[in-house]
């Protein structure tokens, strides 16, 4: 599924989850605690399956090598060096960085809940905390066995209308490397 695809269902998920919050009446206080226990909930759960995927990833142990660029400067992608490491590794970042997107999101949504006492983002991420987990690409990989190719081969594209610019191939660094070599010689002969 593409990235506007995914974006389109997520609005729509989280129109619905409104318009079903409304309906029912989800935001009176005597609701509240109910709202708490399953957004707790849902955070355990999804905690869980990140653990279950590290240790999925762990038991696999691939060691195959992966080679790709990454860019320094968000704003500048010519600036790129290549990093090498293993599919295991990459997999562990990439689901490191799944974590602490979901504690940024969690420590975001308590915050709101604390100093406001808005009940809306919870009932949105006790819905969309699924989604999260299932629109992860180690996810699909680990959990649900989708083959590592398309949208999941290694290194993963970020999706999304403010993702960075992609980073030159190895080849591409590689050939200005050999380039600028050439020119340094031809300067030094000069």
């Amino acid at each position: 599924m593409s990235g506007v695809q995914q974006q389109i269902i997520s609005l729509a998920v989280v129109f619905g989850v409104m318009q079903v919050a409304t309906k029912l009446n989800l935001d009176t206080p005597e609701n509240a605690n109910y709202i708490r226990a399953a957004y707790a909930t849902m955070q355990v759960v999804q905690a869980a399956l990140l653990y279950y995927i590290y240790i999925v990833i762990n038991k696999k142990n691939d060691d195959t090598e992966l080679k790709y660029t990454e860019v320094k400067n968000a704003m500048d992608s010519s600036e790129a060096e290549i990093v090498e490491t293993t599919v295991r590794d990459y997999d562990i970042a990439q689901l490191r960085q799944a974590v602490v997107a979901q504690l940024v999101g969690m420590m975001a949504v308590v915050g709101i809940h604390t100093y406001w006492g808005y009940l809306r983002p919870m009932t949105l991420q006790i819905v969309l905390g699924l989604k999260t987990i299932y629109d992860n690409p180690m996810a699909k990989i680990h959990l649900f066995n989708q083959h590592a190719t398309g949208d999941l081969q290694r290194p993963i594209k970020p999706k999304g209308m403010f993702a960075p610019k992609p980073a030159p191939s190895v080849k591409e660094i590689k050939a200005k490397q050999k380039k600028d070599d050439k020119k340094k010689v031809v300067n030094k002969i000069q």
